[in-house]
C-alpha cells in the first residue's frame, strides 16, 4: 500500500491528503454534536408566575414588555 502510494503523483497524493483531512474534520465535528447534544425532557410541568387576571378592553391603551431570554433550555 505505501508503495502505491509513493508511486501516485503528487498532486493526487495531495488531494488525497485534503479530502481525508475533510473527512477527519467532519466525522470529529459529528462525533463532538452526537455526544454533548443535550435535550430538554418531554412533558415537564411549568408553573405559571405572576399571572394576572386583569382583561384587556378594547378603547383602552395598554403596553406589553418583551425580553429576549434565548432558547433557555442549555447550560450558561
Amino acid at each position: 500500500m505505501a508503495a502505491l502510494f509513493k508511486r501516485m503523483p503528487l498532486p493526487l497524493r495531495a488531494a488525497l491528503f485534503v479530502l481525508l483531512a475533510l473527512v477527519v474534520v467532519a466525522g470529529g465535528y459529528v462525533a463532538y454534536m452526537l455526544l454533548t447534544y443535550n435535550r430538554i425532557p418531554d412533558g415537564q410541568q411549568l408553573s405559571v408566575e405572576n399571572n394576572q387576571r386583569a382583561l384587556l378592553k378594547a378603547g383602552e391603551d395598554s403596553s406589553a414588555l418583551t425580553y429576549n431570554i434565548g432558547f433557555g433550555a442549555y447550560t450558561p
